[in-house]
């Protein structure tokens, strides 16, 4: 089986849309910032969106909002589904069916993980067999820069490194 985590690296340069038509689960992150690229496809099995602070700033566009109906299913943190969870059921953004709640224990397992490092590993644990490919998104000491702000205490580069090590990952 093949899953595709497409992260929110903007900018691509590359046009990653077969390798994301070939996998059997595309899973997208939070705010899609290349769905309208033209270069990562537009198939969506899940979204893992996390409404935080910051996401709830930008337009409802940059958001792509208007998407969240067609996406079967759209995973969420316990932490944020409390949050704002009553606010996308009351505006009608998202069905209660589609939505599954991250439990807090696994959040837990992975502290301070990003949406998109949690995506990973919440991807490997429920397809333990699975090939994944990372798609824009950094990796490495890219991934420790954008972190530094964020989640300065992550350890998901090293667990993402390890995955890529064992050839579970592979970040394009």
């Amino acid at each position: 089986m093949k899953v595709c985590i497409i992260g929110n690296k903007e900018n691509l340069d590359e046009d990653y849309s077969s390798q994301v038509a070939s996998a059997d689960i595309v899973v997208r992150i939070s705010k899609m910032c290349n769905y309208d690229s033209g270069l990562v496809g537009s198939h969506t099995d899940i979204l893992y969106l996390e409404p935080n602070w910051q996401w709830a700033w930008y337009s409802e566009k940059r958001r792509h909002i208007h998407l969240f109906k067609d996406i079967p299913v759209i995973m969420i943190r316990e932490s944020w589904w409390a949050r704002v969870g009553c606010f996308l059921l009351e505006n009608g953004y998202v069905e209660e069916s589609q939505v599954v709640v991250i439990p807090q224990e696994v959040e837990s397992a992975y502290p301070n993980f990003s949406t998109l490092a949690l995506a990973v590993a919440d991807m490997h644990q429920r397809y333990p067999g699975a090939q994944i490919s990372l798609v824009a998104a950094d990796v490495g000491d890219a991934r420790l820069e954008f972190l530094k702000e964020s989640h300065p205490f992550s350890k998901e580069v090293q667990y993402i490194e390890d995955l890529a090590e064992k050839g579970i990952l592979e970040a394009l």
